[in-house]
This record gives structure tokens, C-alpha cells and sequence, in this order.
């Protein structure tokens, strides 16, 4: 059933379905090609790890490369998911299913989103069990990872949609090197417990930056490592000059953030439908009372909305001491769970837990 207020657009014209068909082949063709590139590239990858191993344990390698298979079971919003996950040196965090990404299912699963024929990507997907749960909502997911988690990847896809057409696809993309192998089309673009590495930041954002063309989203959720130089230092300092970024959801028992990132006013905008329900409810302004504007994120406050609101590099914001509703946070005043009008994605959420 989809949220109140979500729209799916639909096409028209017998040039354009052409068109679309065209370019659905020459992507499979293009997929192909880079299938065959990763293939070589996994091999070589492999062959690497195995001479590292050996540098270190002469004796048994094998002992120490993807020796921990595992295949578990998650129930999540009333649907079953089967997880194959590889413990060893070769994947890393990848080879394993994190709270962040539990935590990412349960918000999809929860706001009651219209993913039905919506394109989706997962970026850094490891096991992908994020993507195959949007998939599993309707969504035409594509899962993407570096070269080494793609097995894993297509395990996985197989293990939730067995001989389905309509599973995931799987693709190698390796932030800051294959993101123009992308074209700007996705609707909405995933991640979970991707920024724990600063290294990788710099590379992300510009995957980002390619990937995120209005009406395009991302659903970002991540535990928050490292302190102020970590995962924080990402959503806080390093996204907010390019996007536009919100707080959804906290979960302080686990240290977890959920933000939804969006392009900044001014960015090239492309045809189609965005993700309404991630705009504020209905009800909402035209509907969510004084000093709120359409902008192309939903409803937000008007320059000059009145008092409790400041001027800032993003626009106007609420002031300390702002009133009812906002609470004190390390990026200022916030909207609380629940905060009244306007906020479509805060009020009191049904909490569905994974097994």
C-alpha cells in the first residue's frame, strides 16, 4: 500500500518506450562487458590476498581465507530474508550484516514507501541485504560493492529471488573510479555503515555528487565510529556544502544515525518522479501552517518564517531556544520525535524487530 501522498508517474508515447528499450540494451551490454572485467579483476584480487596470506601463514593460507561461511535468517517488517555472510580477510566488514543495515530495513520497511518500479542503488552493499530488502518493497534494485563482495552479492540475490528476473542486479563500483559507468537515473540511492573509513570519504562524496541529480535521494545510516574525525565528521561537516542533509532517525542505544541526503537547490534537475513519502506528510504545508514553502525536498521554512529561525549557509534554521518541538543537539536545535507539523517521517513509529 503505498504512503499517502506518493505518486508514481507513467509514460506516454510509443518514441519514448523505444528509447527506453534501447538503452536497457545497450546497458546489458555494457554490464556484460564490465561482468567479464570484474571477473579478471576478482581473480587477480584473489591471487593477491592468497600471496599476502602466504607472506604470513606459509603453511595453510586456506585455513585463513573466507574460513567462516555462515547463512542466517532475518525477519524484518513481516518478511523473511536469507543472508550469506564470508568472515575472513578478503572481505572484511563486507562479509558481514551490521546493526546500521538492520536499522536502514526497519526505517524502509516502516514509512511505508512506493518503491514499486522506483530504481535503487546500493552503494558499498556487502551483503546486500538492504537492496534485496528494498526488492523485496517492489523497487528495480542494482547492489554495488568492489569487485571481491560481487559473489557474495549474487549469492545473496539468488538466495531471496531464485531464478527471479526480477531480483537485483549486481555491479562493481568502486567509489571515485567507476561511478560514470552510472548514468544519474536512480530514484534513490542506499548505503549502511559505509563512512567508517575517513579514507574513503573523499571518493564517496564524489560518487555521490554523480549519482545524486534531482529528484534523486539517499538513505544514509551508519554507526557512529571515530568520534568527530569518523562517521559524524562525514554527515556533519563534509556533506552539508554539497547536499542537503537531515537527521531522520536516532537510536541512541545503538549509536545508529539515519540522515536522507538530497541535492542542493541550483543542481541539474532530470525528468521523473521523485520519492514523495520522503517529504513531509500530508497535511503538510499547503497544509503545514505558517513559514512553510514548497521547495523541491517537500515543505520547508520560509526566509524570514518568524521567530526561532536564523539565517545559515543552508538556509534559514532554528535558533537555540527555538520553542516547543526542537531539541538540543551537537549541530544545533533539531525537530523531536513527534514534533508537530511538518515533519512527515518523525512521528511515532511502529518498531518491528529482526530475528
Amino acid at each position: 500500500m503505498a504512503a499517502p501522498g506518493c505518486h508514481v508517474g507513467t509514460g506516454g508515447g510509443r518514441e519514448e518506450e523505444n528509447g527506453e528499450e534501447e538503452e536497457e540494451e545497450e546497458e546489458e551490454e555494457e554490464e556484460e562487458e564490465e561482468e567479464e572485467e570484474e571477473e579478471e579483476e576478482e581473480e587477480e584480487q584473489g591471487e593477491e590476498a592468497e600471496a599476502a596470506l602466504r607472506a604470513v601463514f606459509p603453511r595453510d593460507p586456506e585455513l585463513f581465507a573466507e574460513c567462516f561461511p555462515e547463512r542466517r535468517r532475518f525477519r524484518l517488517c513481516g518478511r523473511v530474508l536469507h543472508i550469506a555472510e564470508h568472515h575472513g580477510p578478503r572481505l572484511g566488514p563486507a562479509g558481514a550484516v551490521w546493526e546500521a543495515a538492520l536499522s536502514l530495513c526497519r526505517f524502509l520497511g516502516e514509512q511505508n514507501l512506493e518503491l514499486a518500479g522506483r530504481r535503487v542503488l546500493e552503494l558499498g552493499a556487502g551483503t546486500g541485504i538492504v537492496g534485496i530488502f528494498a526488492a523485496m518493497l517492489g523497487a528495480e534494485v542494482t547492489l554495488t560493492d568492489r569487485p571481491p563482495a560481487l559473489p557474495q552479492l549474487r549469492e545473496n540475490a539468488r538466495l531471496n529471488f531464485p531464478g527471479a528476473a526480477a531480483g537485483p542486479r549486481v555491479r562493481a563500483l568502486r567509489w571515485g573510479r567507476d561511478q560514470r559507468r552510472f548514468p544519474p537515473k536512480f530514484h534513490l540511492i542506499l548505503g549502511s555503515d559505509i563512512v567508517y573509513d575517513p579514507r574513503a570519504f573523499g571518493p564517496l562524496l564524489g560518487t555521490l555528487r554523480h549519482l545524486l541529480v534531482p529528484p534523486a535521494q539517499a538513505l544514509l545510516s551508519a554507526r557512529l565510529r571515530g568520534g568527530e574525525a569518523g562517521a559524524a565528521r562525514f554527515f556533519r561537516q563534509l556533506l552539508p556544502p554539497f547536499f542537503g542533509v537531515r537527521l531522520l532517525r536516532r537510536e541512541p542505544e545503538r549509536d545508529i544515525e539515519i540522515y536522507a541526503v538530497t541535492p542542493r537547490d541550483g543542481a541539474p534537475e532530470r525528468g521523473g518522479p521523485g520519492l514523495e513519502s520522503l517529504t513531509p506528510r500530508d497535511g503538510a504545508p499547503g497544509g503545514a501552517g505558517p513559514g512553510w514553502s514548497p521547495s523541491p525536498r517537500g515543505m520547508e521554512p520560509r526566509s524570514g518564517a518568524g521567530p526561532g529561525w536564523s539565517p545559515s549557509p543552508r538556509g534559514m534554521e532554528p535558533r537555540s531556544g527555538a520553542g516547543p518541538g526542537w531539541s538540543p543537539s551537537p549541530r544545533g536545535m533539531e525537530p523531536r520525535s513527534g514534533a508537530g507539523p511538518g515533519w512527515g517521517l518523525l512521528p511515532g513509529i511502529k518498531w518491528c524487530r529482526g530475528s
